[in-house]
């Protein structure tokens, strides 16, 4: 006759085991990462290639890819529907680690709002900025740059972050609704009410929607698929850039809109594709 006792203890052990071996799992591996839109010049630096290439949505990201916004320009990037990163206008962003374990992203200038799911057992996510050092979980926060070298750090309504200094020193903890701001070579200022990120808060809003329909929309592609299809998209990025006109300039301005420029190389795109007709309408300028 089989001892309840022991079977329950049996039971709880393998629960335990099981549960061990789930987190195990999900904090092991790389995070699929995408480019999820793109407004204005937004540019992509390979990892291991020289040169850059228009971002594209969908683009997949690996580890060492970089990602710069110009002046007016924003992106957004997903980690398998579960966190979604929007960068800033003028912002040097680079994907240091896309490893589960050990997550890690710099700022080199600009600046950047997240909302990060709540992460598992084994996961860990950090933003390093020349100066400073965010340690993150499950939480919506800020991260920014400003002229002086100064590392400002915000939380939102939710979640917890560990700043520290670059340079040393003890960490400030942050929580909901408060900021600190890091000197450059400095440590961390205690951590205040939010002033800097008070103006985010809508956006922060904005991009939680944004979060919660991607987690709904995502669909996780197997690395092998995800490194064909971003070799791809560079591929056909660098034939756009590098395809020229008659006249030898290249198409480095996009066509739409309006203006003599734009209309000039739509109608050599007409050219290109066989029907000088089209090109010569209205006379050749």
């Amino acid at each position: 006759m089989l001892n309840p006792k022991a079977v329950l203890i049996s039971l709880f052990a393998f629960v335990a085991a099981l549960s061990s071996a789930l987190s195990a799992q999900a904090g092991a591996g790389d995070w699929d990462a995408r480019i999820i839109s793109t407004q204005g010049a937004v540019a992509v630096f390979p990892s291991g290639a020289s040169g850059s290439v228009p971002a594209a949505t969908g683009m997949p990201l690996e580890q060492g890819d970089r990602v710069t916004t110009g002046p007016g320009s924003s992106a957004e990037v997903g980690f398998d529907g579960l966190h979604l990163v929007s960068l800033n206008e003028d912002t040097d962003f680079t994907l240091r680690s896309d490893a589960r374990s050990s997550t890690e992203l710099s700022l080199a200038s600009g600046g950047l709002l997240a909302k990060i799911h709540h992460l598992l057992s084994g996961q860990a996510l950090r933003v390093e900025t020349p100066d400073a050092v965010a340690a993150v979980r499950g939480t919506e926060f800020g991260v920014g740059l400003t002229a002086q070298g100064t590392t400002d750090v915000g939380v939102f309504d939710e979640g917890r972050v560990a700043v520290s200094g670059a340079a040393g020193g003890p960490a400030q903890i942050l929580t909901s609704n408060q900021e600190t701001d890091v000197p450059r070579g400095g440590p961390p200022a205690r951590p205040h009410a939010l002033r800097h990120f008070l103006r985010y808060r809508a956006r922060m809003v904005r991009l939680l929607r944004r979060q919660r329909g991607l987690r709904r929309l995502w669909r996780r592609m197997p690395a092998s698929r995800r490194r064909l299809l971003r070799r791809e998209m560079i591929r056909r990025a660098r034939a756009r850039r590098v395809r020229r006109f008659p006249g030898g300039r290249s198409n480095r301005l996009p066509i739409r809109g309006q203006g003599p420029l734009r209309r000039r190389l739509r109608r050599r795109r007409m050219y290109r594709k066989g029907r000088p007709d089209r090109w010569n309408q209205g006379g050749r300028r």
